[in-house]
């Protein structure tokens, strides 16, 4: 998904809508692309009943389909938020996590 929040080309978010955190190297955690120029972002994954299972910002090593605590989530599909900055809207969506 693309997500344009100004004019520039440079701040359009794109993010994931799936990923595979299955150990084998390759789209092992959800990078959502831009997100640098937003370094006040603040992002959230809650799976199906509003249990916070990730929580960073743009510093921060990207979601890696486990919980709080470590343990790993099972297949499904996961609600995020994300809050650019302020003023800016937030942004909501699913991204789905295949093993």
């Amino acid at each position: 998904m693309n997500i344009k929040l100004n004019d520039g080309e440079r701040d359009c978010l794109r993010i994931p809508n799936a990923f595979t955190p299955n150990g084998d190297g390759v789209n092992d955690t959800w990078i959502i692309e831009n997100l640098e120029f937003y370094p006040r972002a603040f992002i959230e994954i809650f799976n199906r009943w509003g249990q916070k299972l990730y929580e960073g910002h743009p510093d921060d090593e990207p979601w890696d389909g486990t919980t709080l605590n470590g343990k790993p989530i099972p297949t499904g599909t996961y609600i995020y938020t994300i809050r650019p900055e302020n003023g800016v809207e937030r942004i909501t969506g699913t991204v789905s996590v295949v093993k």
